[in-house]
């Protein structure tokens, strides 16, 4: 599934969504999500690594210090690698 057709059904959903009661609920099964990637710098100079999730729900964007970002980047990393194994071992970071 290609970005594009990824945005249109998220778009599709949020349209469908509107005015209907707000569900937090987590959905049963995977859904089309856009990751993106970027930096930025704060008006005081601080620099940020935003990552921006787009799912059918809406747009999430977050903001991590570059160390904070390299966290997460170990943590992702060695959640995939252990869920290659199909274990399930449970880690926070």
């Amino acid at each position: 599934m290609d970005q594009e057709s990824i945005l249109r059904q998220a778009v599709e959903a949020a349209k469908q969504a509107q005015g209907q009661p707000q569900n937090n609920m987590v959905p049963p099964m995977p859904v089309p999500m856009s990751v993106q990637l970027t930096s930025g710098q704060g008006m005081n100079g601080e620099k940020f690594v935003i990552l921006v999730l787009q799912t059918p729900v809406g747009q999430h964007v977050y903001h991590f210090d570059p160390d904070a970002a390299e966290r997460l980047a170990e943590g992702l990393a060695h959640s995939a690698r252990v869920a290659k194994t199909g274990l399930e071992v449970p880690t926070a970071y």
